[in-house]
């Protein structure tokens, strides 16, 4: 039995890293071998002389202990490399790079802020840019419901697969799911460009498929209630969205001074992204619901508009069902989802079917041409519920 040098009895002997020299008998080219074990398996290299072996065998033993397996390393640290050694594999990261990338996350929460911070930021650079009350509105209604889950949160660590499931459980249609999708990611640029995270989570949010069958429209009946329940001051507001089909942002800028009702027309004066000013022509129908409220002037959308506009629509049966109260079920209320852009794809629907025109109605719509409108609006209804709708008039007063 050959006589074998021991150069590192110490730490290294204990900590299984040991380089044992010795000759290497019947080797063609070497007379000196170490001895090593590395990945778990007993490897041996080869020397032409016994000091050459022996310095091999040094630095060996010092690299180990530099690099992970010394004294400084703990038994629960040697077994997590070993545990998620095939976790870091399948994700194509070196056990370096996952600890760069974890201490980096780790520093970069220090620098960020919280989502509540994110949205406070983000509606005040809107208001700041001069978006209209109904933009920021309807921007702060949104990303503050967003904000009493994720609001504590490091903007930083939101993942796209929480927004995902968050967004699931809401458990709305298709087109409210893709206005969030769209909110949330302006809100997380926003956040990018002050430097609080490295990527935008919403941009890998699978955005909701949205069907034709999916464009939701109000029915005559269902108009009819709302307009009888609906508060006087808020009247106007439905039946310009329903008889004209103006965008609700469009109604909000409407000023008293644009219905014009010697030549029943209606202008609609362009907002900041639009392409320029339309003009609407006021139909015996809406001229009659809008005759009793005439003004020379002043906004149409009241004060206290928006609460207003859900009272009125929550009295005619349209909200969340999940939201009844115990004396709305007691008075016998039952709820019903409202659909999104209801007054003005009721408008389109009806008008449609009832004077078969898509090239006007395109230029009431304020569409560059009728794409949009066979897509979205034929056959939605018939004739005979086309004239039903046309033919709700305001009940007269004894």
């Amino acid at each position: 039995m050959h006589a074998e040098t021991k150069p590192n009895e110490g730490i290294g002997a204990r900590m299984g890293i040991r380089v044992t020299v010795g000759k290497w008998k019947g080797h063609r080219f070497y007379k000196w071998r170490a001895s090593y074990i590395e990945g778990g398996k007993r490897k041996k290299k080869g020397f032409k002389t016994k000091k050459e072996a022996e310095k091999w065998a040094g630095d060996h033993e010092a690299e180990s202990l530099e690099h992970g397996t010394g004294a400084t390393l703990t038994s629960v640290e040697r077994s997590t490399v070993l545990e998620t050694r095939a976790d870091l594999d399948k994700c194509g990261l070196t056990l370096r790079e996952a600890v760069q990338y974890a201490i980096g996350q780790h520093q970069r929460s220090g620098e960020s802020i919280t989502v509540s911070s994110a949205v406070a930021e983000i509606i005040d650079v809107k208001i700041k840019a001069g978006m209209s009350v109904f933009y920021v509105n309807d921007l702060t209604s949104r990303l503050n419901i967003f904000a009493e889950d994720f609001g504590n949160r490091m903007v930083n660590t939101v993942t796209h697969t929480e927004i995902e499931e968050w967004l699931h459980k809401r458990k709305q249609s298709p087109l409210s799911t893709n206005k969030y999708i769209q909110l949330l990611s302006m809100m997380f640029e926003r956040a990018m460009k002050g430097g609080y995270l490295d990527s935008n989570p919403s941009k890998k949010v699978e955005k909701a498929r949205v069907r034709e069958s999916e464009i939701g429209i109000l029915t005559p009946d269902e108009l009819k209630r709302l307009l009888e329940k609906a508060d006087a001051e808020i009247v106007p507001v439905f039946a310009i969205g329903a008889f004209a089909g103006l965008r609700r942002s469009e109604i909000e800028r409407l000023d008293w001074s644009d219905v014009n009702f010697n030549s029943k027309q209606i202008r609609v004066r362009k907002s900041k992204t639009s392409a320029g000013n339309r003009i609407v022509d006021v139909s015996a129908t809406l001229h009659a619901w809008l005759k009793p409220h005439e003004k020379k002037s002043g906004k149409v959308w009241p004060r206290n508009g928006r609460k207003i506009y859900d009272t009125s629509k929550r009295a005619a049966g349209f909200g969340n069902p999940d939201t009844l109260t115990k004396k709305e079920e007691e008075s016998g209320l039952k709820l019903q989802p409202w659909p999104d852009n209801a007054l003005r794809h009721s408008f389109a629907s009806h008008q449609l079917a009832h004077h078969r025109n898509a090239d006007d109605l395109a230029l009431t719509l304020g569409h560059r041409g009728t794409d949009l409108i066979f897509r979205h609006y034929r056959a939605l209804v018939d004739a005979e519920q086309a004239a039903a709708y046309w033919a709700i008039l305001p009940v007269a007063k004894p």
